[in-house]
């Protein structure tokens, strides 16, 4: 994992990375392999080992050194949102793969702008690539808290939704451009002409956003581990 020294001073305002602290965070399962200097930033690449899924984010590091030398975490302002009837969004749940998912629709959004550069090189130096303004802010948010989220164009979406398990004679054709053909061992996200996405996996095309979008459909889950492996 690349991380970027002046992001994790946003949580740890006074952080200093040197050679105790790379010890300290290969104690405790973040291995740091290497840090680069790019202009006026160091990227610190950690090893995390398969135990520490808690610390994929800017802030799950920051967490974590925080409760090795008791620095103070500026911890990140969380706006609540009104609630929206899920039977408008979600028609069936399979708890055996998803027990807990969340939805959030926005419209009106102008997908033409530009993500702003801070963000875009913020991405870069951690290896993911630019793709759209609504891709880059819901990789920047995945990145700083943890949370991976997925968009979709709501105007490309028959609701509502299902999270199930595949058919075996259904066909997907992935953000990839691969066109898989399913089993009833593989988790989706469908709607009700099919899957739109294969569970915690990998988005749809058909349902992809684009830089016309201007309604969009973000999810937030929490998908089974075991049950995300079969994909």
């Amino acid at each position: 994992m690349l991380i970027s020294l002046q992001w994790l001073k946003e949580f740890i305002p006074n952080l200093k990375i040197n050679d105790k602290v790379a010890e300290s965070l290969t104690s405790l399962g973040l291995e740091v392999s290497s840090i680069t200097k790019k202009q006026r930033d160091l990227i610190i690449d950690i090893d995390l080992t398969p135990n520490r899924g808690d610390c994929l984010s800017v802030y799950g590091i920051a967490r974590d050194l925080n409760s090795l030398f008791n620095k103070k975490i500026k911890y990140p302002r969380v706006k609540k949102l009104s609630k929206i009837s899920k039977k408008k969004y979600i028609k069936s749940l399979d708890s055996k793969i998803c027990p807990s998912y969340s939805c959030l629709s926005i419209t009106g959004l102008n997908n033409s702008i530009k993500t702003p550069d801070l963000i875009k090189s913020r991405l870069k130096n951690s290896g993911i690539k630019n793709i759209n303004f609504l891709v880059d802010i819901i990789n920047y948010v995945m990145l700083e808290i943890g949370q991976p989220m997925h968009v979709f164009d709501l105007n490309k979406l028959i609701l509502p939704l299902s999270v199930r398990f595949a058919n075996k004679t259904e066909l997907f054709e992935g953000l990839d451009d691969g066109e898989y053909k399913l089993t009833k061992k593989i988790p989706v996200i469908s709607d009700q002409s099919g899957p739109i996405a294969l569970a915690g996996v990998l988005g749809g095309k058909k349902t992809s956003t684009t830089q016309k979008t201007q309604n969009v459909l973000i999810e937030s889950a929490f998908f089974e581990p075991n049950q995300i492996r079969q994909s």
